[in-house]
């Protein structure tokens, strides 16, 4: 939403802080949809955790976000 894009512009300028704020905000969301989707516990919050490592990764990356 437009809501939450200034914090995710902050993100994408490799603002830590922002980020922290982010996967706490969105943590649950992408938790459920990813339960939804692979209707296993486990396999969810690995997929969640890989989510929030691969937009790390692409900040530190020079690739942003978006």
């Amino acid at each position: 939403t437009d809501a939450g894009r200034p914090l995710l512009q902050r993100v994408g300028r490799n603002d830590a802080a922002a980020f922290d704020l982010c996967v706490r905000r969105y943590v649950r969301l992408i938790w459920f949809l990813a339960r939804q989707s692979l209707r296993n516990e486990p396999d969810a919050e690995d997929a969640v955790q890989d989510i929030f490592l691969a937009i790390w990764r692409a900040i530190a990356g020079g690739t942003g976000v978006g």
